[in-house]
């Protein structure tokens, strides 16, 4: 253990243990690109020091990104919030509930047009009959191989792949 490590163990844990009560303002500079820097500096200096210590800082600077990150949407939330809010607070009536909801007037859909295709068999749209055309296209053969068992042993020593017995 490194004389200074336990120093460097007590700050860190220092800083994991207060980042919740730190002030926001001072979380939101990590936004600024300097700090981010930074903070992958002091992230791989203190990797340097030890494993240990690398960790922790690496907790240290995680749990200051996720509290000024938990703060950012607690401030969006509140202010999604108060742009909710109409004024008018009170609960639908029944027969508020009962009128029809006044819609948006959609345009009527095109009428389809006389070529329209019909998706369902019948006389004029062929058989599942198959004719051949001509004479087949398939011109693959079997290529010639080697046989299997003893005999296979002699081609592939002849041809100097494998190690005469």
């Amino acid at each position: 253990m490194i004389a200074n490590e336990m120093t460097y163990i007590l700050i860190l844990a220092f800083i994991i243990l207060t980042t919740p009560f730190m002030p926001s303002r001072l979380l939101m500079l990590l936004d600024n690109i300097i700090l981010r820097v930074l903070a992958i500096l002091v992230l791989l200096y203190a990797i340097s020091l030890s494993p240990i210590v690398g960790l922790l800082a690496l907790v240290a600077i995680g749990s200051l990104y996720l509290e000024r990150n938990r703060r950012k949407v607690a401030v969006a939330a509140s202010k999604l919030d108060k742009m909710d809010s109409s004024g008018d607070s009170k609960p639908a009536t029944m027969k508020q509930l009962a009128t029809p909801q006044k819609t948006v007037p959609v345009r009527r859909f095109d009428d389809a047009e006389d070529i329209s295709l019909h998706f369902l068999p019948g006389d004029h749209m062929g058989s599942d009959e198959f004719h051949p055309i001509g004479e087949s296209l398939n011109d693959k053969i079997a290529l010639p191989s080697a046989p299997n068992g003893e005999h296979a042993a002699s081609i592939f020593e002849d041809a100097g792949v494998a190690p005469s017995l």
